[in-house]
């Protein structure tokens, strides 16, 4: 008996987190087994854009401005070593698929990150990143 309600229990659970992990964002799509711990209704307000949002990791602490673009397999999150420091990033930020921004980061406004790049340093305004680890490409004045 004991075994059934443990098997029942378990299907239970893995049921909800299926339903737990569907996410329907403010443009209607759906994000699937995403980790959106800063929430959806911060995402919304800041007009956040997640072009394709499967496999976006966003940490609790992240700050993120108006009008930002993450596209699929990006990951913002803070580094062990850092403790509890998060990245902050500005306005009109656009991070393509599959960048990581971890630890205590700050990127300015109108920064585009390229895809596939690690940032661990700060990023001027008005700036185009690429690379593990990330260079400026292009800086507008």
């Amino acid at each position: 008996m004991k075994n059934i309600l443990r098997g029942l229990y378990l299907i239970v659970t893995k049921f909800f987190k299926v339903i737990y992990c569907i996410y329907y964002f403010n443009d209607g799509r759906i994000a699937l087994y995403s980790e959106l711990t800063i929430g959806l209704k911060v995402l919304k307000n800041n007009k956040t854009r997640l072009p394709h949002p499967f496999g976006v990791v966003i940490g609790r602490g992240v700050s993120i401005g108006v009008g930002c673009r993450i596209y699929q397999g990006v990951t913002i999150g803070s580094k062990l070593e850092d403790g509890v420091t998060y990245p902050v990033i500005g306005n009109n930020v656009t991070i393509y698929a599959n960048s990581v921004i971890i630890g205590d980061v700050r990127i300015g406004d109108n920064v585009i990150v390229g895809a596939s790049t690690l940032v661990i340093q700060d990023v001027p305004e008005n700036s185009i990143i690429v690379g593990n680890p990330a260079r400026i490409i292009s800086k507008s004045v």
